[in-house]
């Protein structure tokens, strides 16, 4: 609300602002809800896109981005594409085709690294398939380096782990959602120092 209204605050009244607002994505920052006030109360004027543009036809993840809003059966891409669905039978078949997908599938076509370049993102905390579970293994797979650790929450850190930012840090100027790698960890001091680029 504060970075919303000194934002608001600091232009000068000769010029504008776009606001874009896509309805089906959540801001890591909130501002849907202030974006969301603004239209609703009718104080600014605003403009619906519905349609798909040229170019966006050929993207499967943007026609089933349309057809989960129409609840259609989503598309997946046969050959190459730009999205897909992958079918598991079991959890233990899913995390099995999961980790494919990462350590080989998507290192192999588009020269990914699967640690630095690969997100993956997780509707669940706990359970067998949530991001706690998934965390975990993907840790011993993917970063099995020996060396100095540190818990936290019941969770084991290492060096070179990738970390996301859940909460602002003005102090030290880095915001929710951003990516950084554990560079050095002091146990005694429980310390970690992480990179951020």
């Amino acid at each position: 609300q504060q970075i919303f209204s000194a934002l608001l605050e600091s232009v000068s009244k000769d010029c504008a602002i776009l606001f874009l607002n896509v309805e089906e994505e959540i801001s890591p920052l909130n501002t849907q809800k202030n974006f969301l006030s603004l239209q609703r109360g009718g104080h600014i004027p605003t403009l619906k896109l519905s349609q798909v543009e040229q170019g966006a036809e050929k993207s499967l993840r943007f026609e089933n981005l349309h057809r989960l809003r129409q609840d259609k059966p989503l598309k997946s891409a046969e050959g190459e594409g730009d999205f897909y669905l992958i079918e598991a039978t079991t959890t233990s078949n899913g995390l099995q085709k999961l980790f494919e997908i990462i350590k080989n599938r998507l290192p192999k076509r588009f020269k990914f690294d699967a640690i630095k370049d690969i997100q993956v993102i997780c509707p669940l905390i706990g359970g067998d398939i949530g991001a706690l579970t998934l965390n975990y293994k993907m840790q011993q797979d993917l970063n099995p380096v020996e060396g100095p650790v540190i818990e936290r929450f019941g969770t084991r850190y290492r060096i070179a782990d990738k970390i996301i930012l859940l909460e602002n840090d003005f102090n030290k100027g880095v915001m929710a959602g951003e990516i950084g790698f554990i560079k050095k960890i002091e146990p005694e001091a429980k310390s970690v120092s992480i990179s951020f680029d």
